[in-house]
């Protein structure tokens, strides 16, 4: 485990203010990076290996695309499109991005599994400011947990055309409600795009879809609209 701090925190391995990475930095199978000094990921930066990444309440500059090798956690952090603003986060085929209260102010390219929950009952919403863009193999995953409800609020429209998924397994009534809020342009389900709602109570209609809707696939299960 390699942690890389902000001067001045607690902590046995004291770092910089600020990671700029020009290089390769590779994790190993069952290693993890944390960063909580804010990074910039600068020309010439790439994450090579499976281990896991985690970028927690710190800020995150892409002068570049980050193409995540591997799990990545974005924890009350916000990720930003750094010098020249087009820095995006890229999400391959069997990598898994989780997002916790963070902010996406860059974009974000969702070809695998993009996960967002809830850090705590008052930190509950992950925001993306930045352009979404999924592919047949995406899976965006919204999930309620049981001390936390959830909501994805994205700013601009966008085309799904993989899965979408809002999710409450939480047997108390009065918690586990997922929200997806697109706040202007329209959610266009694409001819292959699915919106699964799942709730083990669906009658308590804790699911809610906030968007003006295209379908031309398939949309399943109980929500609000």
């Amino acid at each position: 485990v390699i942690r890389a701090k902000r001067a001045g925190s607690f902590g046995d391995l004291m770092g910089p203010n600020i990671v700029t990475n020009f290089g390769t930095i590779t994790t190993t199978a069952g290693g993890s990076l944390f960063f909580l000094a804010d990074y910039v990921h600068a020309v010439g930066g790439s994450f090579s290996g499976p281990g896991a990444i985690q970028f927690f309440n710190n800020t995150v500059d892409l002068d570049v695309d980050l193409v995540l090798p591997g799990p990545t956690s974005v924890i009350a952090a916000t990720v930003n499109a750094g010098v020249g603003g087009t820095g995006r986060l890229v999400v391959p085929v069997g990598v898994t991005l989780t997002s916790e209260a963070a902010t996406f102010d860059a974009g974000v390219d969702v070809r695998g599994t993009f996960l967002v929950e809830a850090l705590a009952n008052d930190q509950r919403q992950t925001t993306l400011n930045g352009t979404l863009t999924t592919s047949a193999t995406s899976d965006i995953q919204i999930i309620a947990r049981a001390n936390a409800d959830v909501v994805l609020q994205i700013t601009s429209g966008f085309t799904n055309l993989g899965l979408i998924e809002l999710v409450s397994n939480v047997d108390n009534p009065l918690v586990g409600f997922a929200t997806l809020e697109v706040v202007s342009g329209t959610l266009q389900n694409a001819a292959d795009g699915v919106i699964q709602f799942t709730d083990t109570h669906p009658e308590l209609l804790r699911l809610t879809l906030q968007a003006e809707l295209v379908n031309q696939g398939a949309v399943n299960g109980v929500a609000q609209f």
